[in-house]
């Protein structure tokens, strides 16, 4: 039998427990999402400049909940391309 323990990582690889007891194993396709201390972090800058940039649709975000003043994610590949055209150097 083989441990399942040495198996798992949250948020990475997903075991289900079928009713006849057998289980299935699932490798969960990587988020690259980071939240918005991390993308503000990341470029040098506060938390209202990255939802400044959220908002004017500089950098790619999904809220975590369809309502007004939740959390967003904020996509780390977008975050990575506005640092590098921010630190671009003139042709």
């Amino acid at each position: 039998m083989i441990d399942t323990n040495t198996l798992l990582l949250p948020g990475i690889i997903e075991m289900t427990r079928l009713p006849d007891g057998s289980a299935t194993v699932r490798i969960k396709e990587f988020s690259q999402e980071v939240d918005v201390d991390r993308a503000a972090k990341l470029l040098g800058c506060g938390r209202e400049t990255v939802y400044a940039l959220i908002e004017s649709g500089e950098i790619e975000a999904r809220r975590l909940r369809p309502v007004p003043k939740s959390k967003f994610k904020v996509s780390a590949k977008s975050v990575e391309d506005f640092r590098a055209k921010m630190y671009q150097q003139p042709a």
